[in-house]
């Protein structure tokens, strides 16, 4: 059965407010962030192919999710699913990759990736898309889950990746998704007012897209199967594992700790059992056990 979201009107007095019911999935796409010193931004979940696999990630602005939050690996609390749903995040860029892009292009950002083990299901994400009749799905003053629509008047002098909107928003509202009018499909992020006050001002999010799209894991990170299990803990280079002693975790709940080159295990480490006991010392070429590469080889022979 349909969840029910509940409008409330009297945040929007100069622009009608559609039924959200009629835009489910925009909706359920919307998240409440409320931050460790109480404050309440909007934000909204968001899935693209990145190095031929899908990405899954949070997106906001950077002012709601500041990179210092970051630097002190703070935790988030997640408001999904018209509030339904919970998620608590840690910000610890070993566990997720999470870029603050007003460092880097001056652009009012925050993205966080979504883990396996955070276990959101695929259908909470947007996909990204472009276009001019818009509407903002938003938790305004951080109540109720609310939704109103308006146009893109035009774009912004100051930054390329800005533009002005006319949808009602109110202070709660940043890190909202913009999407077209009739559509379920993410083109851009609502930021706040312009300095006059006289439009909202939003960031079209399809350049953040593309950088992302090349992006490579460099550094020490964690990876997780779709269960959410660990996989590997250790150094990436060119989003590839490359660690002198990285930690494998088999689907079986064997661990291998040891080196690894471009990619794959090679060279000598340790085979360990679910209780961490040694099973053997063995030895990898490429990601192929050598002992067993070497029987296979006699016995062709």
């Amino acid at each position: 059965m349909m969840d029910q979201f509940v409008i409330n009107q009297s945040l929007f007095p100069n622009r009608p407010i559609v039924n959200i019911n009629n835009v489910f999935n925009i909706a359920k796409c919307t998240i409440k962030i409320l931050l460790p010193d109480g404050n309440i931004g909007s934000g909204f979940f968001l899935k693209f192919e990145r190095n031929n696999k899908l990405f899954y990630c949070l997106m906001t602005n950077q002012h709601v999710i500041e990179s210092k939050l970051v630097e002190h690996k703070n935790e988030i609390t997640i408001y999904y699913g018209n509030e339904s749903k919970i998620l608590r995040i840690k910000l610890d860029e070993q566990e997720r990759i999470i870029i603050c892009f007003k460092e880097i292009l001056n652009v009012d950002i925050t993205l966080v990736e979504i883990i396996p083990k955070d276990n959101i299901d695929d259908s909470y994400f947007f996909l990204n898309t472009n276009g001019q009749k818009i509407q903002v799905v938003q938790y305004p003053l951080g109540r109720n889950l609310s939704y109103s629509d308006g146009c893109i008047k035009g774009m912004y002098c100051e930054h390329v990746f800005y533009f002005y909107h006319n949808a009602s928003t109110q202070s709660g509202s940043s890190g909202s998704p913009i999407v077209f009018q009739g559509e379920d499909k993410v083109f851009a992020i609502h930021k706040g007012t312009d300095r006059n006050k006289t439009y909202n001002v939003g960031i079209f999010i399809g350049g953040i897209i593309e950088i992302m799209k090349v992006y490579k894991k460099n550094g020490k990170y964690k990876e997780y199967y779709k269960n959410g299990n660990l996989k590997y803990d250790g150094n990436f280079k060119d989003d590839e594992y490359n660690d002198e002693n990285g930690k494998y975790i088999f689907e079986n709940g064997d661990t291998y700790t040891g080196p690894f080159k471009n990619g794959k295990k090679h060279g000598k480490g340790l085979l360990l059992n679910k209780n961490y006991e040694i099973i053997k010392d063995c030895e990898y070429e490429n990601d192929i056990d050598i002992i067993k590469k070497k029987i296979l080889i006699i016995i062709c022979q």
